[in-house]
């Protein structure tokens, strides 16, 4: 499995939206290092076709 097939698997996505959440209600929201993360994570992530 390569990074372009974990990256459009929509399951990726279901736990990087949950761990934002988790970490939005945490006291390491203002973590900056962190929301950098994130960030590039959902850059990465596909472009919606139709």
């Amino acid at each position: 499995m390569n990074i372009e097939e974990i990256l459009a698997h929509p399951a990726f996505w279901i736990v990087v939206a949950a761990a934002s959440e988790l970490i939005g209600m945490s006291k390491f929201k203002d973590n900056s290092v962190i929301q950098l993360i994130f960030t590039a994570i959902r850059s990465l992530k596909p472009a919606k076709k139709g």
